[in-house]
Protein backbone atom coordinates (compact mmCIF):
# COMPACT_ATOMS: atom_id res chain seq x y z
CA UNK A 1 0.00 0.00 0.00
CA UNK A 2 2.84 2.33 0.80
CA UNK A 3 4.34 1.60 -2.56
CA UNK A 4 1.07 2.39 -4.30
CA UNK A 5 0.79 5.59 -2.39
CA UNK A 6 4.34 6.52 -3.22
CA UNK A 7 3.80 5.74 -6.89
CA UNK A 8 0.56 7.73 -6.84
CA UNK A 9 2.32 10.60 -5.14
CA UNK A 10 5.12 10.47 -7.71
CA UNK A 11 2.58 10.40 -10.54
CA UNK A 12 0.71 13.29 -8.95
CA UNK A 13 3.94 15.29 -8.55
CA UNK A 14 4.93 14.43 -12.12
CA UNK A 15 1.55 15.52 -13.46
CA UNK A 16 1.65 18.72 -11.36
CA UNK A 17 5.18 19.46 -12.63
CA UNK A 18 4.24 18.82 -16.23
CA UNK A 19 1.11 20.95 -15.83
CA UNK A 20 3.11 23.76 -14.23
CA UNK A 21 5.70 23.55 -17.01
CA UNK A 22 3.01 23.57 -19.70
CA UNK A 23 1.30 26.50 -17.95
CA UNK A 24 4.62 28.38 -17.78
CA UNK A 25 5.29 27.71 -21.46
CA UNK A 26 1.75 28.77 -22.37
CA UNK A 27 2.12 31.93 -20.26
CA UNK A 28 5.46 32.77 -21.89
CA UNK A 29 4.00 32.15 -25.34
CA UNK A 30 0.98 34.33 -24.53
CA UNK A 31 3.20 37.13 -23.19
CA UNK A 32 5.48 36.83 -26.24
CA UNK A 33 2.53 36.89 -28.61
CA UNK A 34 1.09 39.94 -26.81
CA UNK A 35 4.45 41.74 -27.01
CA UNK A 36 4.72 40.83 -30.70
CA UNK A 37 1.19 42.14 -31.38
CA UNK A 38 1.98 45.32 -29.44
CA UNK A 39 5.22 45.80 -31.40
CA UNK A 40 3.40 45.28 -34.72
CA UNK A 41 0.72 47.79 -33.64
CA UNK A 42 3.37 50.33 -32.59
CA UNK A 43 5.16 49.86 -35.91
CA UNK A 44 1.96 50.37 -37.90
CA UNK A 45 1.07 53.40 -35.76
CA UNK A 46 4.51 54.91 -36.40
CA UNK A 47 4.17 54.15 -40.12
CA UNK A 48 0.77 55.86 -40.31
CA UNK A 49 2.04 58.78 -38.23
CA UNK A 50 4.95 59.19 -40.66
CA UNK A 51 2.55 59.08 -43.61
CA UNK A 52 0.41 61.76 -41.91
CA UNK A 53 3.42 63.95 -41.16
CA UNK A 54 4.58 63.60 -44.76
CA UNK A 55 1.13 64.68 -45.97
CA UNK A 56 1.25 67.72 -43.66
CA UNK A 57 4.76 68.54 -44.88
CA UNK A 58 3.69 68.33 -48.53
CA UNK A 59 0.67 70.51 -47.80
CA UNK A 60 2.90 73.08 -46.09
CA UNK A 61 5.31 73.05 -49.04
CA UNK A 62 2.42 73.75 -51.37
CA UNK A 63 0.70 76.30 -49.13
CA UNK A 64 3.75 78.29 -47.98
CA UNK A 65 4.16 80.32 -51.20
CA UNK A 66 0.40 80.85 -51.28
CA UNK A 67 0.39 82.02 -47.67
CA UNK A 68 3.33 84.33 -48.38
CA UNK A 69 1.44 85.79 -51.34
CA UNK A 70 -1.72 86.08 -49.23
CA UNK A 71 0.21 87.86 -46.45
CA UNK A 72 1.84 90.19 -48.99
CA UNK A 73 -1.62 90.94 -50.39
CA UNK A 74 -3.00 91.63 -46.90
CA UNK A 75 -0.03 93.89 -46.19
CA UNK A 76 -0.66 95.76 -49.46
CA UNK A 77 -4.31 96.20 -48.52
CA UNK A 78 -3.31 97.59 -45.13
CA UNK A 79 -0.83 99.95 -46.80
CA UNK A 80 -3.54 101.12 -49.21
CA UNK A 81 -5.91 101.63 -46.29
CA UNK A 82 -3.26 103.68 -44.46
CA UNK A 83 -2.49 105.70 -47.59
CA UNK A 84 -6.20 106.31 -48.13
CA UNK A 85 -6.52 107.57 -44.57
CA UNK A 86 -3.53 109.86 -45.13
CA UNK A 87 -4.92 111.08 -48.47
CA UNK A 88 -8.22 111.98 -46.82
CA UNK A 89 -6.43 114.13 -44.22
CA UNK A 90 -6.93 117.73 -45.32
CA UNK A 91 -3.91 118.94 -43.34
CA UNK A 92 -1.40 116.52 -44.87
CA UNK A 93 0.88 116.72 -47.90
CA UNK A 94 1.88 113.37 -49.41
CA UNK A 95 4.87 113.08 -51.73
CA UNK A 96 6.97 110.24 -53.01
CA UNK A 97 10.70 109.63 -52.81
CA UNK A 98 11.47 110.18 -56.49
CA UNK A 99 11.39 113.93 -56.93
CA UNK A 100 9.79 114.33 -53.52
CA UNK A 101 12.23 116.96 -52.26
CA UNK A 102 11.50 119.25 -55.18
CA UNK A 103 7.78 118.75 -54.77
CA UNK A 104 8.03 119.41 -51.05
CA UNK A 105 9.84 122.69 -51.68
CA UNK A 106 7.23 123.78 -54.19
CA UNK A 107 4.32 122.78 -51.96
CA UNK A 108 5.88 124.50 -48.95
CA UNK A 109 6.54 127.64 -50.99
CA UNK A 110 2.97 127.55 -52.31
CA UNK A 111 1.60 127.21 -48.77
CA UNK A 112 3.78 130.08 -47.58
CA UNK A 113 2.89 132.33 -50.51
CA UNK A 114 -0.79 131.51 -50.14
CA UNK A 115 -0.93 132.38 -46.45
CA UNK A 116 -3.03 135.51 -46.44
CA UNK A 117 -1.40 136.86 -43.29
CA UNK A 118 2.09 136.75 -44.79
CA UNK A 119 1.55 137.57 -48.45
CA UNK A 120 -0.78 139.54 -50.62
CA UNK A 121 0.60 137.90 -53.78
CA UNK A 122 -2.02 137.25 -56.43
CA UNK A 123 -2.66 133.83 -57.91
CA UNK A 124 -0.86 134.69 -61.18
CA UNK A 125 2.23 136.02 -59.39
CA UNK A 126 2.29 132.99 -57.13
CA UNK A 127 2.11 130.69 -60.17
CA UNK A 128 5.06 132.49 -61.79
CA UNK A 129 7.10 132.39 -58.56
CA UNK A 130 6.55 128.66 -58.17
CA UNK A 131 7.47 127.98 -61.80
CA UNK A 132 10.68 129.99 -61.31
CA UNK A 133 11.42 128.02 -58.13
CA UNK A 134 11.05 124.74 -60.03
CA UNK A 135 13.39 125.97 -62.76
CA UNK A 136 15.96 127.43 -60.35
CA UNK A 137 16.20 124.26 -58.26
CA UNK A 138 17.16 122.31 -61.38
CA UNK A 139 14.11 120.10 -61.01
CA UNK A 140 12.14 121.41 -63.94
CA UNK A 141 10.93 117.84 -64.54
CA UNK A 142 8.44 118.42 -61.76
CA UNK A 143 4.96 118.73 -63.20
CA UNK A 144 2.68 120.89 -61.13
CA UNK A 145 -0.44 122.88 -61.56
CA UNK A 146 -1.93 125.46 -59.31
CA UNK A 147 -5.63 125.51 -58.68
CA UNK A 148 -7.70 128.55 -59.28
CA UNK A 149 -9.78 129.75 -56.40
CA UNK A 150 -8.35 127.36 -53.81
CA UNK A 151 -9.51 124.05 -55.34
CA UNK A 152 -7.33 121.21 -53.99
CA UNK A 153 -4.60 119.75 -56.22
CA UNK A 154 -4.92 115.99 -56.73
CA UNK A 155 -2.78 113.33 -58.39
CA UNK A 156 -0.04 115.58 -59.69
CA UNK A 157 2.49 113.45 -61.58
CA UNK A 158 6.18 114.13 -60.94
CA UNK A 159 8.64 112.86 -63.56
CA UNK A 160 6.09 110.23 -64.50
CA UNK A 161 6.81 108.33 -61.25
CA UNK A 162 5.54 109.87 -58.06
CA UNK A 163 1.95 110.84 -57.46
CA UNK A 164 1.10 113.18 -54.61
CA UNK A 165 -1.87 115.09 -53.43
CA UNK A 166 -2.16 118.45 -51.76
CA UNK A 167 -5.23 119.77 -50.08
CA UNK A 168 -5.83 123.16 -48.59
CA UNK A 169 -3.80 123.78 -45.39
Amino acid sequence: VQKIMDVSKLDTNKIEGETAAEAGVAKIEAVGEAKYTEAVADMQGAKFEAIGEEAVFRAEVISTPMMRQFNDHQTSLLKLKAQNALANNDKLIITGTSGGKAANKILMADAALKNKGLSTMSYDKRQVALAELALLTGNAKVHFSLPSGGVPIRNMNMSGETIFSRREL
